[in-house]
């Protein structure tokens, strides 16, 4: 756990054993399903599965883990409606992110930040199956702004005089 104790991780390890039940339900539906494509409940039941997964992600404010669920539903429920051209590829990258998601959550529980960055190619290949548009970097990156803090140097003078601005600005200019 990480050292500071924070909400979402504190959180997340009290319902990190149903996460990993229901996804775990989600792949076994997922595969009855692939095995017999004319049994729509299976998958409907595979994207209820994934609608808890998302909802319970968000409510402990695990926000990356969050943002792959929420592929995965939408692409088990692309596949479900018909939307998907190539179906094989849809449930080969479905598995691979119900396998990755215990992992990723299992590093936040031992210490890792929440970078939904590092799920960034998982989720573009959810978003590829349903013909959507790409993540970029820009979208997932999400700097701690609070960590950086401002380091300007203290005048020393509070008023500068009249003709040596152009002095003063020419030291202060090493500063910056």
């Amino acid at each position: 756990m990480r050292p500071e104790g924070t909400v979402e991780y504190n959180s997340l390890s009290w319902v990190k054993k149903q996460l990993d039940t229901v996804l775990s339900d989600a792949q076994s539906v997922l595969s009855e399903f692939i095995e017999n494509n004319d049994d729509t409940d299976s998958l409907e039941q595979c994207i209820d599965h994934l609608r808890l997964v998302y909802g319970t992600l968000q409510m402990v404010e695990v926000y990356g883990a969050a943002m792959l669920a929420e592929e995965m539903e939408a692409t088990a429920q692309a596949l479900l409606d018909g939307k998907v051209e190539k179906p094989e590829d849809a449930f080969d990258v479905l598995m691979r992110a119900m396998l990755q998601l215990p992992d990723y959550l299992e590093g936040l529980q031992a210490g890792n930040k929440d970078a939904p960055i590092v799920l960034m190619p998982l989720m573009n290949d959810l978003r590829a199956a349903r013909k959507e548009k790409l993540l970029s970097e820009s979208v997932l990156f999400l700097p701690d702004i609070d960590v950086v803090e401002a380091t300007v140097p203290a005048p020393e003078s509070e008023v500068t005089e009249a003709g040596k601005l152009a002095g003063e600005a020419k030291r202060l200019r090493t500063h910056y």
